[in-house]
């Protein structure tokens, strides 16, 4: 296991080496070659607070966009603006045998920022998005955000498929393979597969360009590797698309009892499955009898701007009322337009939650999953969704780091307010973990935490790419500089 040093423990002796080192100033500051700031105060420019100092608890409360946060704590949260703040940081980690963890808007599911000892970090400051409208491209940058992206790309009439979320970063939305909106249609399954280039920050900092012709291999580890990624990423390439022209859903209501019938409904249609469709079946409880469960579906249908995108929208969805879907639907709304631009909503920050899935190929799996559902204790906001037909399908063999795949995927969310409820929450949601075991054909890694499920970091990729991933690592990062998945050593 690694261990971590520094040059002396005391924290003034820690300054006095900093100052040497050239990283700070004489006042505590983080020197960059362009400003300085007092070490203690949060602000745009680059700052470090060790454990123990006056800011430091803040920054750590804030690393995660979530309240319930692991109990980890890294020896100094240090935040960077430009690239020679992040490479000024680097060589310190180095001469310090300390290593290193990225936090860009701290929406792992795991924790990710947070680990034991070492250095934090924080690359909220870079945040910029150039959109290149005739190449439809977009260069973002380490903690450029969905929302960011998305107006900017939307004022050229273009197009990207984004998580559901305005404050997700999109590096880690990228690194982890990204599960996007219309993306089996747009990107062809994983969103990682829109990644064109990237400017990343080696441990020794180096700055390199990885494609698909140079530095092929961290090109390839980027697109799925999660977590483990032995770099800091400073700017991506990403590919747009046109906007669509049209998004309608509907939704329907059943009761439990019909949910056989309603899986087998989209079991026997899965192989005529249109790209551009989307399929969610949800539980639901009812308002004023929580206890009284009925079955929610979403179907949902892009298309493409054309001579009447509203009707081909229209004309996917008629394909499953033609097909019998609403026969014996409690209620129904068909056809309902959406608002592309209003597509994502901002998570509340005060909400503790835990989540946890699989890919299957089996839709069964959501029978005794809902068993589970209804013990889910009082306190617990539980959300229980299918997505049927995924857009993850096909094995993706050795195109890129991310292999996990599955006809469906079973996602279990659980939200809830008050701390005394933490454990029980957990518990509860391994009760779903357990039953989902026997489907299990792989995980989506973003959405799991490996800190308290480690094993089900090996079970999200295949054995080729996890071995592949571990050489790649050992290449460019000799010292293990950068942290890996939570979990793991």
């Amino acid at each position: 296991m690694f261990k971590l040093t520094y040059l002396d423990p005391n924290r003034r002796d820690l300054l006095k080496q900093l100052l040497a080192l050239g990283v700070v100033g004489a006042g505590g500051s983080i020197v960059t070659g362009h400003a300085q700031t007092n070490s203690e105060e949060i602000g745009t420019e680059a700052m470090a607070a060790w454990r123990g100092s006056r800011r430091y608890s803040a920054l750590r409360r804030a690393s995660l966009w979530r309240t319930n946060i692991p109990e980890r704590y890294p020896d100094v949260i240090a935040q960077a603006t430009t690239e020679q703040d992040v490479r000024a940081a680097l060589a310190f980690a180095r001469d310090n045998d300390m290593q290193v963890v990225c936090r860009a808007s701290g929406h792992s599911t795991a924790g990710a920022p947070l680990r034991n000892g070492g250095m934090m970090l924080y690359v909220s400051g870079l945040n910029r998005v150039e959109i290149d409208p005739e190449a439809k491209t977009a260069k973002v940058q380490s903690s450029a955000s969905m929302a960011t992206l998305f107006s900017a790309a939307r004022r050229y009439g273009l197009d990207f498929p984004t998580a559901d979320c305005t404050t997700v970063a999109l590096t880690g939305f990228i690194l982890g393979g990204g599960i996007g909106r219309n993306g089996n249609h747009l990107a062809d399954g994983p969103v990682c597969k829109t990644l064109l280039s990237a400017d990343v920050m080696l441990e020794n900092g180096e700055l390199v360009t990885a494609d698909e012709k140079n530095y092929s291999d961290i090109y390839w580890a980027m697109r799925g590797c999660g977590p483990a990624f032995f770099g800091i990423v400073m700017n991506m390439t990403l590919r747009l698309f046109d906007a669509p022209g049209a998004y309608l859903s509907s939704n329907y209501k059943f009761s439990l009892e019909t949910l056989p019938s309603l899986l087998q409904f989209f079991d026997e249609r899965q192989f005529n499955h249109d790209p551009q469709v989307g399929i969610a079946l949800a539980t639901q409880p009812d308002e004023d009898e929580p206890e009284k469960l009925s079955v929610g579906v979403t179907v949902s249908a892009f298309a493409d701007d054309g001579p009447d995108p509203v009707a081909e929208a229209r004309s996917r969805l008629e394909y499953y009322v033609d097909e019998g879907l609403a026969a014996n639907a409690l209620t129904r709304s068909e056809f309902i337009p959406q608002d592309l631009d209003n597509y994502m909503f901002t998570r509340d920050p005060s909400i503790r939650t835990h989540t946890d899935n699989i890919y299957t190929d089996d839709s069964a799996s959501l029978l005794p999953a809902i068993e589970h559902f209804k013990t889910r204790p009082a306190g617990l906001d539980v959300r229980l969704v299918l997505t049927h037909n995924s857009q993850f399908h096909a094995p993706y063999g050795d195109e890129m780091c991310y292999s996990a795949a599955g006809h469906h995927f079973l996602s279990i969310y659980v939200n809830w307010t008050d701390s005394e409820l933490d454990a029980l929450a957990y518990e509860w949601t391994d009760g779903f973990s357990k039953i989902a075991r026997p489907f299990l054909k792989s995980h989506f890694l973003n959405q799991i935490d490996t800190g308290i499920y480690p094993e089900k970091v090996r079970q999200s990729f295949s054995e080729e790419n996890w071995n592949r991933l571990a050489k790649i690592r050992m290449e460019h990062d000799p010292e293990n500089r950068f942290f890996t998945f939570v979990g793991h050593n």
